[in-house]
């Protein structure tokens, strides 16, 4: 939550710019990290590692990465697991300069980085835990019915739980919680196709997820 403080400090033109940065920009962009180490410090009871981890996130295992240049070995491990989450959700998040790509373009580009920026057994650990549809994918089901997936299935990673967003003719439709699992051994129509692109789709996850824990709480109360 804090590792990215230091941008507080950082001109919001420069942030919100969708053009290009100038190498110029670019600095005051990279100086974030040593913003966000000095702020921190600023707390007495702040956890070194959590200073780290603000200083050293743009570090990476090869030592090209900013603001030191050290490698992954001089490296903290939450350090170096923040590194690879960070830049997981910097590719899936709409930026001002930049479209979000799917999660699995996101975990293709990660792996293709294994060794030169991000320490292979962490990544590999890392693609694990998201799943072969992480959540958060918007993926069409046999049946042509569009949906998020909101929840792995340790037992099958093939077959998360999903809320169907979208019809047939990707048209709204009021949301449906399904497991995917559970319809592989019927007409297998409401098990995964294929990705799609969310950027086509434009769906709040922010309202499907609300709505899945509201109604995850509600079953458990």
């Amino acid at each position: 939550m804090l590792h990215d403080v230091g941008k507080l400090q950082v001109d919001q033109s420069i942030l919100d710019k969708p053009s290009s940065l100038t190498e110029a920009e670019f600095s005051i962009i990279k100086d974030h990290c040593r913003a966000g180490k000095e702020i921190l410090s600023k707390d007495p009871n702040m956890p070194k590692v959590v200073v780290e981890a603000a200083f050293g996130h743009h570090e990476r295992a090869d030592g090209n990465g900013y603001p030191r240049g050290i490698k992954a070995g001089s490296l903290h491990a939450y350090t170096r697991i923040i590194s690879i989450v960070d830049t997981y959700d910097a590719i899936t998040t709409n930026r001002c300069y930049d479209k979000s790509r799917p999660a699995t373009e996101a975990i293709k580009i990660l792996f293709g980085c294994r060794s030169t920026q991000f320490e292979p057994n962490l990544l590999e650990k890392f693609i694990e835990c998201l799943g072969i549809y992480p959540i958060g994918s918007l993926v069409e089901l046999r049946s042509g019915e569009a949906a998020v997936v909101i929840d792995s299935n340790k037992n099958s990673r093939l077959h998360p739980r999903v809320t169907i967003v979208l019809d047939e003719e990707k048209h709204y439709r009021a949301p449906l919680i399904v497991d995917t699992a559970a319809h592989v051994n019927d007409s297998a129509e409401r098990t995964i196709k294929r990705v799609l692109d969310e950027n086509e789709y434009p769906i709040d996850l922010g309202d499907i997820f609300a709505n899945f824990i509201q109604r995850r709480n509600s079953v458990s109360a």
